[in-house]
C-alpha cells in the first residue's frame, strides 16, 4: 500500500516486538534499540539509557543537598517498569542509602534499619531511590497513576515514591518524595548516546543496502553486530543479582 521498501523501527520492547511481527507478515524491517529502559536483551546498551542515567544521577547528586541541610529522607521515584537499570545504578552513581527495584521486593522495616544504622554513624539525612514499577511483596499489585493505556495496552505507573515516603512519615521522619518523571527523557544526550546513536544508525543502513532484514542492530562490548530481531526481543533484560548485591555494600 505505502511501497515501502524497507521498515527501519527505532523503540524499545513494544515497538521491535511489532516489528518482529510484521517480518514474519512479510514486511522488511531492520530493527534499532531505543529506549531509556535499556531492557532489551540483546544489546548491551540502548539509545537514550546513558542519557536519562546521567540525568537521573545529577538529580540526586542535587537532592543530596537539600536532604543533608534539613536533615529529611528524600524519596525519588525514577522510571522503570519492568527493571530497575535507571534506580540501580543512578542510585550507584549517586550515593543513594537505598535502591528499591522491580526485580526484588523491598521490606519497609529494612529501609527502616537502613536510615537507623546512618543516624546512629551521625548521618541524619538519607536518600532512597525506588523504580516506579518496584512493590514491597512478589502479591503486591504495581501502583498505578492512571488507568488509561498507552498504544500498546500499558497503564501509567506512579506513585510508590509517595507511598514510601508516607509510611516512613508513619514512623516519625521528616520525608520528602520527587518523582522526576519525564524530565528523565529531557535534555541534550550524552556524548555516548550520541555516538552510539551514529553507529548504530550507519549500521542499520548497511543493513539495507545489503538486504539484510528482519534484524537488529545493537552493541556488544565495543562493537556493534546485527542479530535476528525475534532474538534481540526474546526476554527482557533484568537487572544482574551481583548488580544488586553490589549496591548493598554501600548502604
Amino acid at each position: 500500500k505505502f511501497k515501502l521498501d524497507c521498515l527501519i523501527t527505532l523503540g524499545g520492547e513494544d515497538t521491535n516486538s511489532v516489528s518482529n511481527k510484521l517480518s514474519k507478515e512479510g514486511v522488511k524491517c531492520v530493527g534499532v534499540p531505543k529506549t531509556i529502559d535499556n531492557d532489551i536483551s540483546g544489546t548491551d546498551y540502548t539509545i537514550g539509557f546513558d542519557t536519562a542515567l546521567s540525568i537521573t544521577t545529577d538529580a540526586i547528586d542535587k537532592l543530596h543537598t537539600t536532604a543533608a541541610s534539613h536533615h529529611r529522607v528524600m524519596v525519588v521515584e525514577v522510571m522503570g517498569r519492568n527493571t530497575g537499570w535507571i534506580a540501580i545504578l543512578a542510585g550507584l552513581a549517586g550515593g543513594a542509602d537505598a535502591i528499591l527495584i522491580p526485580e526484588v521486593q523491598f521490606d519497609f522495616d529494612d529501609i527502616i534499619n537502613r536510615i537507623e544504622e546512618r543516624k546512629k554513624r551521625g548521618k541524619n539525612f538519607s536518600l532512597i531511590v525506588v523504580a516506579e514499577g518496584a512493590k514491597p511483596t512478589p502479591e503486591a499489585e504495581q501502583i498505578i497513576k492512571s488507568k488509561e493505556v498507552d498504544e500498546f495496552g500499558h497503564v501509567m505507573l506512579g506513585g510508590i515514591g509517595q507511598i514510601v515516603k508516607n509510611r516512613l512519615k508513619e514512623v516519625g521522619y521528616e520525608t520528602r518524595a520527587v518523582i522526576l518523571g519525564h524530565l528523565q527523557r529531557a535534555g541534550k544526550p550524552t556524548a555516548f548516546d550520541r555516538i552510539l546513536a551514529l553507529k548504530l544508525g550507519a549500521a542499520a543502513v548497511d543493513l539495507v543496502k545489503e538486504e539484510k532484514f528482519n534484524r537488529m542492530v545493537v552493541l556488544r562490548g565495543t562493537k556493534i553486530i546485527d542479530i535476528p530481531i525475534e532474538e534481540a526481543i526474546k526476554e527482557i533484560k533484568y537487572v544482574d543479582k551481583d548488580l544488586y548485591e553490589l549496591s548493598k555494600l554501600f548502604y
